[in-house]
């Protein structure tokens, strides 16, 4: 019973966050834009045109492709089918915007 309670307790705090505004996802605009990319390790990508940079993060394995390209121009956090990388769909989880 007590656990139950814990459990009903974390669940508001974290309903009245959400409702609050306290966490919400990043997106980004403009992706297609990008002209050139490194990865920066095994699960990061950072695509950059120059005047805007984007990092994208992700749970996928990523190793030195060929080629990458951007299947979507806008996108969120936890979005799926957004990078092709070689020939792999790569899925966002966590992206930032740097400008």
């Amino acid at each position: 019973m007590i656990y139950l309670r814990a459990t009903r307790g974390v669940v508001t705090i974290a309903l009245f966050a959400s409702a609050l505004g306290l966490s919400r996802a990043d997106c980004v605009v403009g992706a297609k834009m990008m002209t050139s990319y490194r990865l920066l390790n095994a699960n990061t990508i950072y695509l950059t045109n120059g005047s805007q940079s984007i990092i994208i993060k992700t749970f996928q394995f990523m190793y030195a492709p060929a080629s990458v390209t951007v299947l979507k121009d806008s996108f969120c956090d936890y979005s799926q089918n957004v990078l092709l990388v070689g020939d792999q769909v790569i899925n966002a989880n966590e992206v930032k915007d740097i400008q």
